[in-house]
C-alpha cells in the first residue's frame, strides 16, 4: 500500500499538483511515457495501476468481478470496488479512451500480462511450481 504524509496538503495545492501530472502525462508520448512511469513510479505502484486498468477493461467487457480477481490475482473485495466505480460512471473516461479505435485492448492486456509474468509476480501459463518426486 502506498503511504502518504499524515500532513496533508490543502485543496488548493493538491488541485495544482494533479493539474501538473495531468499535463505532463498528456504531453508524453507514447515512448517517453514508459520512462515517465518508471522514474515516477515504483515497481509495486506500476503493477498496482496496471492491474487496476486490467481489472476495469475485463469488468467494463462484462468479466465477472470472481474471474477478474481470479485472473489478476487481486482480492474480490477490489473487483468489486472497481465494479462499482464503473456502475457509478467513475470511469468513463478510461472505458472512453480504451473503445476508440485507434487504441487495442488486446495489446493494453498483453502489456499488462507480459508486465507481471516478467516482473516475476505471476507464473507463466502451463508451468507448475511442484517437483515431480
Amino acid at each position: 500500500m502506498t503511504n502518504i504524509s499524515k500532513r496533508a496538503l490543502s485543496k488548493q495545492q493538491t488541485d495544482q499538483l494533479f493539474t501538473q501530472l495531468g499535463q505532463m502525462i498528456a504531453q508524453s508520448t507514447s515512448a517517453s511515457s514508459q520512462f515517465l512511469l518508471d522514474e515516477l513510479l515504483g515497481y509495486e505502484e506500476q503493477v498496482m495501476l496496471a492491474k487496476r486498468l486490467a481489472a476495469i477493461i475485463l469488468l467494463s467487457r462484462g468479466v465477472s468481478i470472481y474471474k477478474t480477481a481470479e485472473v489478476l490475482h487481486m482480492s474480490t473485495a477490489t473487483a468489486s470496488k472497481l465494479n462499482e466505480r464503473i456502475t457509478d460512471g467513475e470511469c468513463d473516461q478510461i472505458i472512453k479512451t480504451l473503445n476508440q479505435e485507434s487504441y487495442s485492448i488486446m495489446t493494453v492486456l498483453e502489456s499488462i500480462d507480459n508486465a507481471l509474468h516478467l516482473g516475476g509476480l505471476l507464473p507463466r501459463y502451463g508451468r507448475s511450481n511442484h517437483r515431480k518426486n
